[in-house]
């Protein structure tokens, strides 16, 4: 298990900040700069090479831009064409050596309706914290694309990895599929079908392959309504017995659906010892990156938030390794 941050930017100060936190592993996406990012062969070559230069190199990928693939996620006529655009993608990463593409298959939604969205208080000492409750979404208009029914959705990403797996495979490229955040059956009219324990299975079942597993999001893991904080270990050894964690996020949250907030990782209802424990157990050996974190007081751009998560779970993973 290798610590992990997504970066946020393409500058020196960025890359020394990580570099200074002892992280050795970067993802390239999670962030805005998912949106600017070019994904052909000589880009990503020059980025990995730069990002060398501060000792870090690329775990993953994580997002690609959303026009690059939406009519591959809701089924649209120019599908197949995308679906090419993408897999070439996934051939320049095996290209250059970067070994996961993590996504999400959330249409033009993502992560969406939370109405305190981490600037608005809530959180200990008024840390601004993202809050969620289906009650004041669950109406909200239809986006462009209509309603799409859950089992549409699911078996436009079931196309998707019959095409996409085969390169996986050629290339030695991970595939890692986030979990629906936040896991409502809908929202704005598009099916969710990754909101479960029993849905996450099944799209690993659907095409069964080594290249294709999950980007185990646990704070969405715990959001999920057949889960919630105290069973999380229970989940994640349920995956990680089949192998199937390729890279995961660390956040904890109090709640879970249909109403819940992000916390501090010592503050919500997972008990992060007993995570951290369930994933060396299981043996997992890929990126853990801490996601999102509240809001601290005069901490505009975030760092000393993320800087606290990082320290927390390298405090966590060097105390559990040393009790055997």
């Amino acid at each position: 298990m290798e610590i992990a941050l997504a970066l946020n930017a393409f500058d020196p100060e960025e890359m020394a900040y990580i570099a200074q936190l002892g992280v050795k592993q970067v993802i390239l996406g999670g962030t805005g700069i998912t949106q600017k990012m070019p994904w052909d062969f000589a880009s990503l070559l020059n980025i990995k090479y730069q990002l060398a230069s501060y000792g870090l190199e690329i775990a993953g990928i994580e997002n690609i831009q959303e026009e690059i693939w939406h009519q591959v996620r809701v089924g649209g006529p120019q599908r197949d064409q995308q679906i090419e655009a993408t897999l070439e993608i996934i051939r320049n990463l095996g290209r250059v050596g970067i070994p996961m593409f993590a996504y999400n298959w959330v249409p033009t939604v993502g992560v969406w309706g939370h109405w305190r969205n981490g600037q608005s208080g809530g959180g200990r000492g008024g840390a601004g914290l993202k809050s969620f409750d289906y009650s004041l979404v669950k109406d909200a208009p239809l986006t462009e694309d209509g309603e799409i029914s859950s089992e549409t959705i699911h078996a436009n990403h079931v196309y998707f990895l019959k095409a996409a797996v085969p390169v996986a495979e050629e290339w030695n490229v991970k595939l890692a599929v986030h979990p629906d955040d936040p896991p409502a059956p809908s929202l704005r009219g598009i099916g969710r079908t990754l909101n479960s324990v029993a849905n996450y299975q099944r799209i690993l079942d659907a095409v069964p392959s080594p290249m294709s597993g999950l980007e185990f999001c646990q704070g969405t893991v715990i959001e999920f309504p057949d889960v919630g904080g105290p069973r999380l270990p229970e989940v994640i050894r349920h995956f990680g017995k089949q192998g199937k964690i390729f890279f995961v996020h660390f956040r904890n949250v109090r709640g879970k659906f249909p109403v819940f907030e992000e916390t501090f990782q010592d503050d919500g209802d997972a008990d992060q010892y007993e995570v951290v424990k369930a994933y060396l157990e299981v043996g997992f050996q890929g990126p853990i990156r801490p996601d999102h974190t509240p809001t601290i007081a005069g901490d505009a751009n975030r760092r000393q938030g993320m800087a606290l998560s990082v320290g927390y779970l390298r405090g966590l993973i060097q105390a559990i390794e040393r009790r055997g």
